[in-house]
């Protein structure tokens, strides 16, 4: 089994650069801690998604 490094930093360095873009936005601004965290994760599964049809990784 060989891990695609590369594509494991691309993604970290992605949802980082969306947790930085909503923080920067304030579009978790005064939400509860709940709320951040669900639309984080629907952000970040977006993203992931995206990125995974453009670039398939090693499974394709």
């Amino acid at each position: 089994m060989q891990y695609d490094f590369l594509h494991a930093i691309i993604s970290g360095a992605l949802l980082f650069a969306t947790y930085w873009a909503m923080e920067l936005s304030g579009v978790l601004e005064g939400k509860t801690k709940g709320r951040k965290r669900l639309l984080l994760a629907i952000a970040f599964a977006f993203v992931i998604l995206i990125f995974n049809l453009v670039w398939p990784g090693q499974g394709a």
